[in-house]
């Protein structure tokens, strides 16, 4: 492949066996079709790397790069690194695209040649692909900076965004020493040479579960937020109090039973009933409730006919697995 494509895409993955076939999938479907896909393995032993390298020897877009254990940071900036394309679209290894996506976001770069960094809604999905709602952004750079400033990364979601080039270069890729926030970081940097945007339709199905949040990285997180927001502040010599810091934008990530519990609650508003009695499950097996207060919940969650029968399906063990 010698020709220069419109787009790169870069995926990092780690122990991705699960997900990265259909992630692939949804990006060799896309409406455009002048892509590169730049994969970097970073130091999976499970089979990432073979599920890659079986797509890529049918279709010579997918590039895979290996690499010993490394920060996500490191990945990402060997990504941009390897891109030979004007625009460089994220993507991670556990999520969906939907199939305009790219086609939507370079016509959206071309239109606006200030645009440096452009997002998307997103719809959010459990671990078995099942859409409980969509996250929607503000659109425009003022509303967007603000809240970066404010310690918000999730403003743009990183697995949707797409960058140019020479610009996410120019400032200096990903910082690695910001390894749990580098998007916010670069985000920010990226505000003060151009706009950002997001359009304001889902193109993308971002995944949620139970290895996609992490507890033990909270503080990491926390540290790593304010650190970038007193810099940011500091370029652009604008006041940062300590009134400033006690109100950044964070919120602490649920334990494995409120995030069973508030998607069973979303699934059973969205009709999904099944996955719903899946994800209480889930809830009551990391609550390790009493029988009495195992009945009560199921009740409150899918109502008092529908959690007799989980109570009935858990007694004959007909529950698959969680992830």
């Amino acid at each position: 492949m010698n020709q220069i494509p419109q787009v790169s895409i870069v995926m990092p993955a780690f122990e991705s066996q699960r997900y990265i076939a259909q992630a692939i999938r949804s990006i060799q479907a896309q409406t455009l079709r002048d892509f590169e896909l730049i994969v970097i393995d970073d130091g999976s032993t499970d089979r990432t790397a073979s599920i890659v390298s079986e797509l890529a020897r049918e279709d010579s877009r997918i590039r895979l790069f290996s690499q010993d254990k490394a920060d996500i940071a490191v990945s990402r900036n060997r990504g941009l690194k390897e891109a030979r394309a004007p625009f460089v679209a994220a993507m991670d290894a556990d999520d969906v695209n939907y199939r305009n996506r790219l086609e939507m976001q370079v016509a959206f770069m071309n239109k606006n040649p200030t645009c440096v960094c452009l997002g998307a809604a997103v719809d959010l999905c459990d671990d078995r692909g099942f859409v409980f709602s969509t996250e929607f952004h503000p659109i425009g750079h003022d509303q967007i900076l603000e809240r970066l400033l404010n310690g918000d990364g999730a403003v743009i979601r990183q697995p949707v965004c797409m960058v140019r080039a020479d610009c996410a270069r120019s400032v200096g890729g990903y910082d690695s020493r910001y390894s749990s926030t580098e998007d916010l970081d670069l985000f920010l940097r990226l505000s003060e040479i151009g706009t950002l945007s997001n359009i304001d339709k889902p193109l993308l199905m971002y995944r949620l579960h139970r290895g996609s949040v992490n507890q033990n990285r909270y503080e990491l997180q926390r540290r790593h937020q304010l650190h970038i927001v007193r810099e940011a502040h500091e370029r652009r010599r604008l006041p940062f109090t300590t009134q400033d810091e006690n109100n950044l934008c964070y919120w602490p990530p649920p334990s494995p039973a409120e995030f069973e519990s508030h998607l069973a609650f979303s699934m059973r508003a969205q009709g999904h009933c099944l996955n719903s009695f899946r994800h209480a499950f889930w809830y009551v097996y990391f609550s390790g409730m009493s029988l009495r207060s195992i009945r009560r919940t199921f009740a409150l969650i899918i109502g008092p006919k529908m959690s007799a029968m989980v109570l009935r399906a858990m007694r004959s063990r007909t529950f698959q697995s969680g992830t």
